[in-house]
């Protein structure tokens, strides 16, 4: 399909950059149009800030026309992040959220496009770049333009969780509640190689006590305001897990927030998205408020974090009481022995420490299959962790296929599937 697309643009001559731009929005994923026709409603803001981003290539006036109701509306909830967060940067990201939280949501409809992988697509387009040799220079930067957006899509598009296709994180930072957070790989990837795109989140601890990670949350909060339209741009179903790296109920999480996050997530209800918490009296008490008048959506699920019996026996009578379609329990890292109560359970799924070394027994996990089994409810094994079945350390890196549990392998999924 990009190849026909191309093909029409640059050798047929009969298709403008804005029809082209049209046609690739309808099919597939790549947030290239959006950013264009941000450059009508940038044209219509006064700041600043905002005239120097329409000096960039892919917020020039492209489009000869554009949805008056729409600018405005989006003019509108710019104005209402600022002043909800006065320090929120207006960019791109920023504005192009803008425009997908208030433009009608239109699911993927067939025919649906042909699958290429991101490697073919890139070369697809270095070819059309090659072929506009000579041709007017605003041809080149566009084209540039969708080659930097897919490239960030396919990055975005990977994940190692097995147990969900793609990972959206419109919000970083958390704090340590519990001894399950003694080893967070994510507040170790905050204090290392993402360190530098969100400084202040998480640090490394100078003097570390025995037998934590040395990397730790400050506590600070940052809102990706500019990540609230990704679901929305993403037209192929996916199940999303919901900030990998924080905990969207964290109390220093402002309510407005939630609020926009769960906008988004009812909008593009072509999605699954699994939210999990380790705070989950804040879910309830949300939930109950959003949902005390409308059903649920069946497309958000909403489920907890436990590791041990202690945290099973204080946090399941609050998930209890969450108002949602599927409510599932993460038994990672599963840290001892859990007896379960599965009687308002949808799901479950268990996993070993990856980021820590404290190993997972083999019987702890055989026992959560087997209740859930006799309780008929869904369950997913994950991994392993730095141990392996056998109880020796293994190296976590190198994937040698799907984790089994007893030579099985465990990945079924609740109703509604995705």
């Amino acid at each position: 399909m990009y190849e026909v697309y191309v093909r029409k643009l640059y050798r047929e001559g009969g298709r403008t950059f804005a029809e082209y731009f049209r046609d690739k929005w309808r099919f597939q994923r790549a947030h290239s149009y959006r950013l264009i026709h941000c450059g009508r409603l940038l044209m219509c803001m006064k700041s600043d800030v905002l005239r120097s981003l329409r000096s960039q290539a892919h917020f020039r006036p492209l489009l000869d026309s554009g949805d008056q109701g729409i600018i405005e509306a989006a003019l509108s909830t710019v104005a209402v992040w600022k002043k909800k967060e006065p320090a929120l940067e207006v960019t791109p990201g920023v504005v192009a959220s803008a425009v997908a939280m208030v433009e009608l949501a239109t699911p993927p409809s067939a025919p649906r496009p042909v699958e290429l992988p991101a490697a073919e697509v890139l070369d697809l387009i270095k070819a059309a770049q090659a072929e506009v040799k000579g041709e007017p220079r605003e041809g080149s930067r566009i084209l540039q333009n969708l080659e930097k957006n897919l490239t960030a899509l396919a990055r975005k598009g990977t994940t190692g969780i097995s147990w969900t296709d793609a990972t959206w994180n419109p919000l970083q930072g958390c704090k340590a509640v519990s001894d399950g957070c003694r080893n967070c790989y994510a507040a170790k990837l905050l204090a290392t190689r993402m360190a530098s795109k969100f400084p202040g989140i998480a640090e490394r601890d100078p003097r570390p006590k025995k037998g934590f990670s040395p990397y730790r949350f400050t506590g600070e909060v940052r809102l990706l305001v500019r990540s609230l339209g990704e679901p929305l741009a993403e037209r192929k179903a996916r199940r999303y897990f919901v900030n990998s790296l924080s905990d969207l109920f964290y109390e220093k999480v402002p309510d407005w927030f939630v609020d926009q996050v769960f906008d988004v997530m009812e909008k593009a209800a072509w999605h699954v998205y699994q939210v999990l918490t380790k705070r989950p009296e804040r879910m309830a008490a949300y939930t109950k408020k959003r949902y005390a008048a409308k059903t649920p959506p069946k497309h958000i699920w909403l489920g907890v974090s436990i590791e041990n019996q202690k945290e099973h026996d204080r946090r399941l009578p609050h998930l209890n009481a969450v108002r949602t379609a599927v409510r599932w329990m993460s038994c990672e890292p599963l840290l001892s022995a859990v007896k379960l109560d599965l009687s308002h359970i949808h799901w479950v799924v268990v996993g070993g420490e990856s980021n820590g070394g404290r190993k997972m027994e083999k019987e702890w996990a055989t026992s959560v299959r087997d209740q859930c089994k006799k309780a008929n409810v869904p369950f997913f094994f994950k991994q392993w962790g730095d141990f392996g079945e056998n109880g020796k350390p293994r190296l976590i890196h190198k994937k040698s296929g799907l984790a089994t549990l007893d030579g099985i392998i465990d990945q079924a999924y609740p109703e509604p599937k995705p």
